[in-house]
C-alpha cells in the first residue's frame, strides 16, 4: 500500500490555535535565572531540537507539535500531527512518548506503553510548518518505549519475552513499490548474545528489560533497568557487537534477584524494580564518547525506604571495555519522595561540549560544568514544582539556550519551556522540604576503580519582555489515560507495589 492516509496536521498561523489563550508578562529586569519563555502544548513529553536551534519536535502522545524557537521569548507552535495510522486497524498511534529528529527528518514510533496497534514511521520535516509521512507506517511485534535514529537507520527498544532485544531499522529500505518502508536488519539482546558476553543468558528476562537506547557515532548507548547499560558498536547494524558494561549489580546478584522472582518474592521485586540500585534510565555521552552519563529513574517504595529518588552517574569510557565511575550527581531531598510524593529522581538530559543539561521532574533543570568530569559543578538551577514537572533538557543554541519539555500530570503544565544557556540562581527558588527547611545543592563527587498557572518573566539584565503562550488546555496528554502517563515502563511501573502479580503481568510481554 501507498503512504496511506494523511494523517491530521494542523498547521498553526500567527503560532496561536483557535481557543488558545496567549498572555505577555509584565517587563521587569532581573539579574536572576528564570526561563525565558514557554509554550503550552497539550501531551508534551520528550522533546528534541533541530541542527540549527530553532525547532523543536515534542512527542505528545497522540502524535507530535513543532515549535519555532527562534525568539526564545515566544515560542510559537508551528503544526500538530496527529491520527498517525488510523488507516489501519486498531489504529491510530497512541502513547507516543518519544520522538528523534535527524537532518531533515524525524522518527515517531511507539506505543511507549502496552498496545495492541504498534510501529514506526519517518517524517520529513524539511518544512516544520508542513510535516509529511517519509516513509510507510511500519508495524512491529512488540512495542517501542523508545528509539533513537541517525538519518538511516532506526534504534528501537523492543520488549518482547523472548530476549528484550534492541531492533534496527533500515529506514531507507524501499517495498516492491519503490516507496520507502523501513525493514528490520539487526537486533541485538545481552540474552541472545551470550557468546559476547559470557554467562548473561541466566538474568533473565526481568531485570534486564531495555529502557532506552541513545545513539552516538556508530555506538548504541542501552539502558536495560536493573541489567545496566550496555555499549554495543553498531556501525554495522545487521553485526552488532558487544563493547563494555556499566551497572550497580554484579551478573551473579542479577542471577539471583531473577530466582527470587520466579520463586515470587514480592518484597524483593517491588525494591528491584522501583527502587535503586539499578533502574538504568537513560544515557548520554559527550563528543569524542569518552564521557558517558546515566541517570536512574526511581522512587521510594513507601515499605523500604531509601531506595529514591535516583541520581546520574558520569563514567570514564575512554576504553569502553574498561569503564570508570569518576562521579555522581545526587537528586534532591524532598519531604515525600515516594511516587505519590515529590518526584525528585533524574529523568532524561543531554551533553554538549563541557555542559550537562538534565531534567528532575519537580526539582526542575539543571546545568553543570563538566569540562572536569570527575567534579562536575552547577551552574544553574530552575524550579516551580508546582507549576512543572520536567522530562528532559536538551540543548538549542549552545551559549544561548537549551529547552526542557514538562510533563502534564499531577495538574502540572504541559509545555515547552526555553531557557538562558548561562550560569545563574533563581531569585525565588521554593523548598521541596516544606516546612522542614529550604532545598539544599546535592552534587556529591565519588572516585571509583570499575494550562498556564502563571506568567513567566524574561531573565535577563536587559529590560525585556517574555511570553506564556498556551495551545490548547496545556494542562494535561487530553486522550492518555492516567496509567498510560506515568513514566519509567508506564503501567508496570504503576503495577509494582503488586510485586509477583506484576512481574508475572510483565512476562506475558506483548501477546
Amino acid at each position: 500500500m501507498g503512504l496511506g492516509r494523511r494523517p491530521l496536521l494542523r498547521a498553526v498561523s500567527g503560532g496561536v490555535v483557535a481557543g488558545a489563550l496567549a498572555t505577555t508578562g509584565q517587563a521587569r529586569s532581573q539579574a536572576s535565572y528564570a526561563p525565558m519563555g514557554s509554550l503550552g502544548v497539550d501531551g508534551a513529553a520528550d522533546a528534541v531540537v533541530d541542527d540549527d536551534g530553532e525547532t523543536v519536535y515534542l512527542a505528545t502522545g497522540d502524535g507530535f507539535a513543532t515549535v519555532d524557537i527562534a525568539d526564545p521569548s515566544s515560542p510559537t507552535l508551528l503544526a500538530e500531527v496527529t491520527g498517525i495510522g488510523e488507516e489501519f486497524t486498531n489504529g491510530p498511534l497512541r502513547s507516543i512518548l518519544d520522538v528523534a529528529v535527524a537532518g531533515d527528518e524525524l522518527l515517531v514510533s511507539g506505543p511507549a506503553q502496552r498496545g495492541t496497534f504498534r510501529g514506526l514511521v519517518v517524517y520529513d520535516v524539511s518544512d516544520p510548518t508542513a510535516p509529511e509521512p517519509a516513509t510507510e507506517f511500519v508495524r512491529t511485534g512488540h512495542s517501542i518505549h523508545n528509539a533513537d535514529f541517525d538519518g538511516e537507520y532506526a534504534y528501537l527498544t523492543n520488549n518482547l519475552p523472548s530476549d528484550r532485544p534492541l531492533s534496527m531499522y533500515d529506514v531507507t529500505a524501499t517495498n516492491e513499490d519503490g516507496e520507502r518502508a523501513p525493514e528490520q536488519v539487526g537486533r541485538w539482546s545481552p540474552l541472545q548474545y551470550d557468546a559476547d558476553v559470557d554467562g548473561w543468558s541466566e538474568m533473565g528476562l526481568f531485570p534486564g528489560t531495555i529502557h532506552d537506547v541513545t545513539v552516538h557515532d556508530g555506538v548504541a548507548y542501552c539502558c536495560y533497568w536493573d541489567g545496566g547499560t550496555w555499549m554495543v558498536d553498531v556501525s554495522d547494524p545487521a553485526n552488532p557487537s558487544y563493547l563494555g558494561r556499566v551497572g550497580d549489580y554484579p551478573l551473579e546478584r542479577l542471577v539471583e534477584l531473577a530466582t527470587d522472582l520466579e520463586e515470587g518474592d514480592s518484597a524483593e521485586f517491588r525494591q528491584l524494580f522501583g527502587e535503586a540500585p539499578g533502574n538504568d534510565h537513560y544515557a548520554a555521552v559527550n563528543e569524542d564518547a569518552t564521557v558517558l552519563a546515566v541517570g536512574g529513574e526511581a522512587w521510594d517504595d513507601p515499605t523500604t525506604p531509601g531506595g529514591g529518588p535516583a541520581d546520574l552517574d558520569l563514567y570514564d569510557i575512554s576504553d569502553p571495555a574498561n569503564p570508570e565511575q569518576v562521579a555522581t550527581v545526587e537528586p534532591e531531598d524532598a519531604t515525600d519522595t515516594t511516587r505519590g510524593g515529590t518526584w525528585t529522581t533524574a529523568h532524561n538530559f543531554d551533553i554538549h561540549g563541557d555542559r550537562l543539561y538534565t531534567s528532575w521532574y519537580d526539582a526542575g533543570v539543571k546545568v553543570h560544568d563538566i569540562s572536569d568530569p570527575a567534579n562536575p559543578e552547577r551552574l544553574a538551577w530552575w524550579l516551580r514544582p508546582e507549576e512543572a514537572r520536567f522530562w528532559t533538557a536538551q540543548v538549542a543554541t549552545p551559549g544561548e539556550t537549551f529547552v526542557a519539555s514538562s510533563y502534564g500530570i499531577d495538574g502540572r503544565r504541559s509545555a515547552l519551556y526555553v531557557f538562558p544557556d548561562r550560569e545563574g540562581e533563581q531569585a525565588d527558588r521554593p523548598s521541596l522540604l516544606g516546612e522542614q527547611g529550604t532545598t539544599t545543592v546535592r552534587t556529591t563527587t565519588t572516585q571509583s576503580a570499575t494550562g498556564t498557572t502563571e506568567t513567566t518573566a524574561t531573565e535577563t539584565t536587559e529590560t525585556t519582555t517574555a511570553t506564556t503562550t498556551e495551545s490548547g488546555s496545556g494542562s494535561g496528554s487530553g486522550s492518555e489515560s492516567e496509567a498510560e502517563e506515568t513514566p519509567g515502563f508506564g503501567v508496570l511501573a504503576a503495577l509494582g507495589g503488586l510485586g509477583y502479580g506484576a512481574y508475572r503481568y510483565l512476562r506475558r510481554g506483548e501477546e
